[in-house]
C-alpha cells in the first residue's frame, strides 16, 4: 500500500523510497485512491476525507524544522517557564483551519491552558488579525498572532529561563539559541517527517481539534 501525501511539492523536501516504502505527492486529492492508498493530508482538508479509510492528517508547523529544533530545546525542561511568541501571516486560511492547528500544536508542547482569550479584528477588513493570549500557569505564557494578508511568513521567540530563541521566515534567519549555536532552518518539510509525525482520523483528533476551536471562540478560564 502506498503513501500519498497532500501537499504543494515545493514546501517538500522528498525522497522518493522513504523507509522502503513508495510515496507519492500530489496538489491535490482528485486523483487519490481511497482505500488502495494511505493518505496524508493537512488539517485543512479534513472534512474531505474524514469518512475515507486509511487517511491521515498532518499539521504543518509541527513538521518545521525549525518548530522541532524549538519543542527540543524547551522540552528539555521538565516544567519550562517563559513567553513563547508566535507569529503567522498566510494567504489563505478564512476559515481559521490553519490557526486552530497551530494552537493545538502549541498545546500540544505547554499542555492546557489555564486560561485563554482570542480578539479579532473586523473580518471584512483587510488585512485580518486574531490575536491569542495562552497562560499555561506556573509562569508560561503563549502569545499567538495571526494576519491574513498577502504574503506568508513565520515568526517564533521563546524568552525562557536561560533559554532565548528566535526564528523569522522572512528573514531566513537560523534559530539561534542563547549559547550563540545557530541552526540553518527555512520552510521547507521533509516528506518522512509528515509520515512520522500524523494522526489518523479518529475521535480522539475531532475531540481536540473542536476543543481548539472552541478556546479560539469562546477563551477558556479554569
Amino acid at each position: 500500500m502506498a503513501n500519498v501525501i497532500i501537499a504543494d511539492p515545493d514546501m517538500l523536501k522528498f525522497d522518493n523510497q522513504i523507509y522502503g516504502q513508495e510515496a507519492v505527492v500530489l496538489s491535490n486529492l482528485h486523483k487519490v485512491k481511497y482505500g488502495e492508498n494511505n493518505i496524508y493530508v493537512p488539517s485543512s482538508l479534513l472534512a474531505d476525507v474524514q469518512e475515507k479509510e486509511n487517511s491521515n492528517i498532518y499539521f504543518e508547523l509541527e513538521n518545521y524544522p525549525f518548530f522541532e529544533k524549538a519543542r527540543e530545546i524547551i522540552g528539555a525542561q521538565n516544567k519550562p517557564k517563559g513567553v513563547f511568541r508566535y507569529r503567522r501571516i498566510t494567504k489563505t486560511d478564512k476559515d481559521e483551519s490553519l490557526l486552530v492547528e497551530d494552537i493545538a500544536v502549541i498545546t500540544a508542547l505547554f499542555g492546557d491552558p489555564k486560561s485563554a482569550y482570542a480578539k479579532r479584528t473586523d473580518n471584512h477588513v483587510k488585512p485580518y488579525h486574531v490575536i491569542v493570549t495562552l497562560n499555561f500557569g506556573n509562569g508560561t505564557m503563549a502569545h499567538v498572532e495571526y494576519t491574513l494578508a498577502n504574503k506568508n511568513q513565520i515568526e517564533l521567540e521563546w524568552n525562557g529561563i536561560e533559554q532565548i530563541l528566535e526564528f523569522n521566515s522572512d528573514e531566513m534567519r537560523p534559530l539561534i539559541s542563547e549559547d550563540n549555536k545557530t541552526t540553518s532552518l527555512s520552510l521547507k518539510i521533509q516528506a518522512a517527517s509528515i509520515l512520522n509525525k500524523s494522526y489518523p482520523v479518529d475521535q480522539k483528533l475531532l475531540v481536540n481539534l473542536e476543543k481548539c476551536r472552541k478556546l479560539l471562540k469562546d477563551g477558556v478560564n479554569r
